[in-house]
């Protein structure tokens, strides 16, 4: 995702917007959006997206749908096919075919409007000057930005501000991304990694603010491998695997599914009995198996039955029955090995 491209286009085009910035300074005094009407367009319209490299399909048919205000985690292996999406979503990369809309137009007059913040892992931080200058040098390039020491705080690095960014950690630095992303009052935010570098405090300060910017109509999307922040924070998880969506669910949905494993040892005297008891259980044919060397692994929704098949025979050993987690939920769906390229 080359960020430098939206900056620029950002900063140079901004001060031509001066009659949609006008009208657009008079409704908003903060960082954060106001919310959208219930009639708004989608913040991100993707409609049958397909984009090749040669013969490698980095992205195969995607329709995706992001509404204002929804607080999404777009997840895959290396190779999935992500940041070719976002790329396309946002006028970076071009689709071989289908249609890429924000806010109900093209991704870059969105971008030219200053409706967009985006949020890089690494990159485009100058080490000499200081937060507060970097920050104010940039927020000129806008007619009308975001007051710079609300960013600052909306970030949470006032206290940095006479820091030189090159003395900064690396989740310090992810926080001065923030503020600048912040500065044009973006309705869309999309950001790779935010919170890398970061420590436990600096995390949950950094997703409390991201709740309070959705609450107030921001919408954002964002990759991590940090799994356990996208359980707790995200509204939505979306999961790419070899250029195809293969899961898109609320995260309530998902992670409250009433999938689950099973695991135990058993006797071989009494395993091939088990066996065929638990196959000719209502629902076995949506269960995946394996018995091996005594042990017994059954993966599925709905596996009471299973289990007290398994409680019932003699001689069980070891049995564990727990609900499958996000993490195994990603195993199982991204777990073959993938040739696309994310470039």
């Amino acid at each position: 995702m080359n960020t430098d491209e939206i900056a620029t286009t950002r900063g140079s085009t901004v001060r031509s917007e001066n009659a949609h910035t006008a009208q657009t300074s008079s409704q908003a005094s903060s960082a954060a959006p106001t919310r959208a009407p219930q009639s708004a367009p989608p913040a991100i319209d993707l409609v049958d997206i397909h984009r090749s490299f040669g013969q490698v399909h980095a992205v195969y048919g995607v329709t995706l749908c992001v509404e204002q205000g929804e607080l999404v985690a777009l997840l895959g292996r290396n190779g999935a096919g992500k940041t070719t999406l976002i790329d396309i979503a946002l006028g970076l990369g071009h689709q071989d075919s289908g249609t890429a809309r924000l806010f109900g137009m093209a991704p870059h007059d969105a971008i030219k409007r200053g409706l967009i913040g985006v949020i890089q892992q690494t990159g485009g931080l100058p080490p000499e000057p200081s937060v507060r200058e970097t920050v104010s040098t940039l927020a000129s390039a806008y007619v009308d930005p975001a007051p710079v020491d609300e960013v600052l705080e909306l970030a949470g690095i006032t206290d940095l501000a006479t820091r030189r960014i090159g003395k900064c950690s690396g989740g310090e630095q992810q926080r001065v991304r923030l503020a600048i992303a912040l500065l044009s009052r973006p309705r869309l935010l999309i950001m790779d990694e935010p919170t890398a570098g970061m420590d436990v405090d600096s995390r949950m300060q950094f997703w409390q603010t991201m709740e309070k910017l959705t609450t107030g109509g921001l919408t954002v999307v964002f990759a991590t491998h940090y799994l356990s922040e996208v359980e707790a924070v995200a509204h939505r998880i979306i999961i790419m695997n070899r250029g195809h969506v293969v899961t898109d669910e609320s995260s309530r949905t998902l992670l409250n599914t009433e999938r689950a494993h099973i695991r135990a040892t058993v006797s071989e005297e009494h395993r091939d009995a088990l066996v065929n008891e638990i196959t000719a259980l209502p629902g076995a044919d949506k269960w995946t198996y394996k018995f091996d060397d005594g042990q017994i692994a059954i993966d599925g929704e709905k596996l009471e039955p299973a289990a007290l098949a398994v409680l019932n025979t003699a001689g069980i050993k070891d049995f564990q029955m727990k609900r499958t987690s996000l993490d195994e939920m990603f195993t199982r769906l991204t777990g073959a090995n993938t040739e696309e390229s994310d470039s």
